[in-house]
C-alpha cells in the first residue's frame, strides 16, 4: 500500500473537560445556596456554561464559604475558554476548602492546558492524596505522563482511571492512544471500540482507531473510520491524506487524488499529502505531473530519495 507507514499518525485530544463530580443531593434541607448550586450543576450537564457560572455566581453570593460553588464557577469559565478566570475561581475554592480534591485536579488541568507541567502533576498528586478514587486525576496525570514521554506510567494511570470509573471515555480514549504509540494496536482498538461506544461523535477517535485498525491490516473497517472522522470533521486533513492512502491501495486511484487534493485545499504546506499524491500520480501513469508533486513535498520537508525510489518501483511494476 503507498504511503502507509509514512503518512499514518496519531491525534491526541485536547485537555479535556472535567465535569463536575460533586453533586449535592436535592432534598428539604438544602440551603438556598445548595439549590442555586445544584441548579448550576443542571445547566453545566446540558452544556449551558453561561447559566451556569450566573448560577454557580448566585450561590457565592448566599455563601461566600461554599467552595463547590466557586470550583463550579470555574469549571464553567474554563468551558467558555477563560483560564484565567478558572484558574481564579479554582485558587478560591481551595482557599475555602484545602482538601476539595476535585478543585485541584481541575487546577492542574487549566495549568496543563497552558504548558506547566511540573505544577499540573503536583495538583494532580495532591488530588490524588485526598481522594484516590478521583478518575478525573487519573487521567490528567497520564497525559502529563503522555507529554513525558513516559507512556508506561501514562497507561498505568489510564487504567487505574478505568477501574474507578468504566465510563471514562478521556481514560479510555488516553489509554488507547498510549497502546498505539507502543505498536500495541489490538488493544489500541479495545479501548477506541469502548470509547466510541461512549461518544460516536468523537472525530479523533474515529481517526485513531482508523489508524489503529490500518497497522493491523483490517483495511475496509479503517476505512469507515476515516470516513465517520470526514463526516464528524470536514476540515481533518489528517483523515482525507490517510483515506487516500487507503483507496490508493485499493486501486481506487481517482478517490484518492480526490483526498489528497481535498486535504492540499484545506493545508497546502502538508507534505504526506503532496507526497502521496506523487505515489497515486506515477500509479496513474500521469508521469508529467509526477515531477511536480514530488518537487512540492520535497520542498515541505519529504525525503526526495524515499520519494523516487518508490515510484521507481511503481513504474518497473506497471
Amino acid at each position: 500500500m503507498p504511503g502507509r507507514s509514512r503518512t499514518a499518525r496519531l491525534t491526541h485530544t485536547a485537555v479535556p473537560l472535567v465535569l463536575l463530580v460533586l453533586l449535592l443531593a436535592a432534598c428539604g434541607g438544602e440551603t438556598e445556596s445548595e439549590e442555586r448550586y445544584r441548579i448550576g450543576v443542571e445547566h453545566m450537564e446540558a452544556g449551558r456554561y453561561v447559566e451556569a457560572a450566573s448560577e454557580f455566581g448566585n450561590a457565592m453570593n448566599l455563601d461566600p464559604t461554599n467552595a463547590l460553588a466557586f470550583n463550579g464557577r470555574g469549571e464553567a469559565y474554563w468551558a467558555m475558554g477563560n483560564s484565567a478566570a478558572a484558574l481564579q475561581h479554582f485558587d478560591a475554592a481551595i482557599r475555602i476548602d484545602p482538601e476539595l480534591a476535585v478543585a485541584y485536579s481541575n487546577r492542574a488541568n487549566v495549568i496543563r492546558g497552558v504548558g506547566d507541567l511540573e505544577n499540573a502533576l503536583f495538583g494532580y498528586e495532591e488530588a490524588l492524596r485526598l481522594d484516590p478514587g478521583l478518575a478525573d486525576a487519573y487521567v490528567g496525570r497520564g497525559q502529563v505522563h503522555v507529554f513525558n514521554g513516559d507512556i508506561p506510567a501514562a497507561i498505568r494511570d489510564f487504567s487505574a482511571a478505568i477501574e474507578r470509573d468504566p465510563e471514562n471515555f478521556d481514560a479510555l480514549d488516553g489509554r488507547g492512544t498510549a497502546y498505539a504509540s507502543l505498536g500495541r494496536y489490538e488493544e489500541a482498538v479495545a479501548d477506541f471500540d469502548r470509547a466510541i461506544r461512549i461518544d460516536p461523535n468523537a472525530a479523533t477517535t474515529r481517526y485513531n482507531r482508523g489508524i489503529a485498525l490500518v497497522n493491523v491490516d483490517r483495511h475496509l473497517r479503517a476505512l469507515e473510520d476515516f470516513d465517520e472522522a470526514i463526516r464528524l470533521n470536514s476540515e481533518y486533513v489528517a483523515a482525507y491524506v490517510n483515506r487516500g492512502v487507503l483507496y490508493g491501495g485499493l486501486g481506487q486511484y481517482d478517490r484518492a487524488l480526490e483526498d489528497f487534493d481535498a486535504a492540499i485545499a484545506l493545508d497546502p504546506e502538508d507534505a504526506p499529502a503532496h507526497g502521496n499524491r506523487a505515489l497515486v500520480l506515477a500509479r496513474m501513469g500521469r508521469d508529467q505531473e509526477v515531477a511536480q508533486a514530488v518537487d512540492r513535498a520535497v520542498e515541505l520537508g519529504a525525503d526526495r530519495a524515499e520519494l523516487e525510489r518508490r515510484i521507481e518501483e511503481i513504474m518497473a511494476a506497471q
